[in-house]
């Protein structure tokens, strides 16, 4: 299945990526439990764009430069994603998952040291993230993406949790087929 999505950046960065492709963060797991290290975007680590919306990645985008814009066309397999648009059953697994008991005293830790924000949901990350680890354990899949339904702040005076957008999280380079300067 073929995707587009728009990721915004820095003019240098972009320069770089175009030269270079994306670096992808990782988990440090190490430091997952703690309050150190690099905390998680909402739906974890890895490079993040919009489905076919140049303008919400252009809002998304908080610094007082203009920025670059790249276009990123996907080929993504269903199998190897981790769908909170459309995927009832991705949802469904997700939510038993955070109702297993052997889990609470790993799902305290995580609370104790992640909140969600209105612009960044690193609670939510961090627990998608320990999901996708625990998934790996058990052998069940290797996940590439994960996409979401997301509410990025471009209303004047309105701060509302009704969804404006998609959004993707991006956990390796293997699902990126071209890259654009838009």
């Amino acid at each position: 299945m073929i995707k587009e999505i728009y990721h915004a950046t820095s003019p240098e960065n972009c320069k770089k990526i175009m030269a270079n492709g994306f670096i992808f963060p990782r988990v440090n797991w190490q430091y997952f439990y703690s309050q150190s290290g690099k905390h998680p975007g909402s739906l974890g680590f890895g490079v993040y764009g919009f489905l076919n919306d140049r303008m919400l990645a252009q809002k998304f985008y908080k610094k007082d430069d203009v920025p670059g814009i790249l276009k990123i066309t996907l080929e993504l397999d269903p199998d190897y994603e981790l769908n909170f648009v459309d995927n009832l059953e991705d949802m469904m697994l997700f939510r038993a998952f955070l109702q297993e008991q052997e889990i609470h005293k790993t799902l305290d830790y995580i609370r104790r040291n992640y909140q969600n924000k209105f612009t960044q949901h690193e609670l939510d990350g961090a627990l998608i993230e320990y999901y996708i680890r625990e998934l790996k354990r058990h052998g069940d899949a290797l996940i590439n993406d994960v996409c979401c339904a997301t509410t990025t702040a471009i209303y004047k005076n309105i701060k509302t949790y009704i969804p404006n957008g998609v959004e993707y999280c991006l956990r390796n380079d293997e699902t990126i087929k071209t890259i654009e300067v838009e």
